[in-house]
């Protein structure tokens, strides 16, 4: 397959790909849209919890034991009561983790008690330590220091992670009978458990949900497949596999074309049936265009080859003069030359034997002169009037092949053995242009011609002149 046609490019890959991944991406979103949702509910919902649970703090909290507690704590007997009505609340609230009761100041958070174990009678007393303790505020509580002493319905402490727990604290402020400041009452809610079972019910609702989208996936693509990328796979095969060698070629990939017979009743069908009009019509042209071409080919050859001979024509001679003057316009040292030949006898042949016969001399004096000078071209000008023009390696040889084409031509003369209509004969002449003297391809000609007839003469006079 092309580099441009590699699997990975073609639409039956991409397509498919392309769909999982956006229905991947949207199911993506969908969850993380819903868990941010939930997450925001469930902050919503133990907000509402802590301060249910810290206002019940607030209303038995007897501020007027505060500075007992502080000095006694567990030696306390209100203390413990507390405690215990504290661990109420806490069991009550199974979200609860800490339980805590501060007296907040600007330097840090004074320890009054801390719940941190299940309750037992009597209560634990491992925090018994801690009371009186002051507990720099850290991370999230710098920011809501102030807030922490005069909020009236509880302040909330975004959730961060502690001890890797996801936590959110509620602290409420807790005020003596004449509105003072006491002390402040909070409540760490552990969200862990909710957000476990929030990803789980996610998690469920993703997996549902694909196990819905599997069974829809493979019917869009079954879809896809059969009214779109099986006829296009069917049609780019098809192009693929065309040869157009020959005009027969191109007829069998057109037949192979139009059996494919594509009826998708969609866009595709229309792409197929305008893709065999722009086909036919193709192939029509070609044809024509083939048929033209040969006919040119024909109309070419007629005019620019001797019928008889098969030689170049005068037309031909003509163009090839041309394009010698453009050469010596071009390059006044461009060297060339030029072999005048005329048929001996030719008027007695014609005249005793028959034109027929006298065609059989022209061909036989042309035959001759083409052996020889095999890498030059040869024209016919006239009815009997050969001209050879020289260059290349025939030029470089031309003493020698001058020399060959007399020889050839004496012996054919003096073969007494054949009819006198296959005793080829020719006077030459022979001319090389001079890029000193000569102006244009005709002075090169005139000289070969004037040799010509000199040579002519000199036979008519051995020979005799027929009249």
């Amino acid at each position: 397959m092309p580099t441009e046609y590699k699997k990975r490019n073609l639409i039956a890959v991409k397509l498919p790909m392309l769909i999982v991944l956006g229905m991947l991406i949207t199911l993506a979103l969908v969850a993380q849209i819903t868990f941010q949702k939930f997450e925001k509910e469930m902050i919503e919902q133990s907000t509402q919890l802590g301060m249910g649970a810290t206002g019940l703090m607030s209303d038995i909290f007897p501020t007027e034991y505060l500075d007992e507690f502080l000095e006694k704590g567990f030696e306390s007997e209100k203390y413990n009561e507390v405690i215990k009505e504290f661990y109420g609340i806490k069991n009550n609230y199974p979200n609860i983790k800490y339980m805590y009761v501060w007296v907040c100041t600007d330097e840090g958070g004074i320890v009054v008690m801390d719940l941190d174990e299940e309750y037992t009678n009597p209560p634990l007393q491992e925090s018994v330590e801690a009371i009186g303790t002051v507990y720099e505020y850290t991370g999230p509580f710098k920011e809501k220091v102030e807030a922490l002493t005069t909020g009236s319905e509880g302040t909330l402490i975004d959730p961060f992670y502690e001890d890797n727990e996801y936590v959110l604290t509620v602290i409420t402020p807790v005020f003596d009978e004449d509105g003072n400041y006491a002390c402040s009452v909070a409540v760490d809610m552990s969200m862990d458990a909710i957000r476990q079972n929030n990803q789980r019910f996610i998690y469920s609702i993703m997996g549902i949900a694909v196990l819905i989208m599997i069974p829809i996936w493979a019917y869009i693509m079954f879809v896809i497949y059969k009214d779109m990328l099986n006829p296009i796979e069917k049609m780019v095969k098809c192009i693929l596999h065309l040869k157009r060698d020959s005009e027969q070629d191109r007829y069998a990939g057109l037949s192979d074309f139009e059996n494919l017979n594509i009826s998708t009743k969609n866009e595709v069908e229309i792409l197929y049936r305008a893709s065999m009009v722009i086909a036919k019509e193709n192939l029509f042209n070609m044809s024509n265009y083939t048929k033209s071409k040969d006919e040119i080919q024909e109309i070419s050859e007629v005019a620019y080859k001797d019928a008889l001979t098969r030689v170049g024509s005068k037309k031909a001679y003509d163009n090839q003069i041309q394009k010698i003057e453009k050469l010596i316009a071009k390059d006044k040292s461009y060297q060339f030359g030029v072999v005048m030949v005329d048929a001996n006898n030719l008027k007695k042949i014609n005249d005793v034997y028959g034109h027929e016969k006298g065609d059989i001399y022209i061909r036989g004096v042309c035959e001759i002169i083409c052996k020889v000078f095999e890498h030059s071209p040869v024209y016919r000008i006239g009815g009997d009037e050969f001209v050879v023009y020289l260059n290349g390696d025939d030029f470089e040889r031309r003493a020698e092949l001058y020399s060959r084409a007399k020889h050839r031509f004496t012996e054919a003369f003096e073969d007494e053995s054949k009819e006198e209509y296959e005793r080829f004969s020719a006077s030459m002449g022979l001319a090389v242009y001079d890029n000193d003297s000569d102006k244009e391809y005709n002075d090169v000609f005139t000289r070969a011609d004037k040799l010509m007839y000199m040579e002519k003469d000199e036979h008519k006079k051995k020979y005799g002149k027929y009249r």
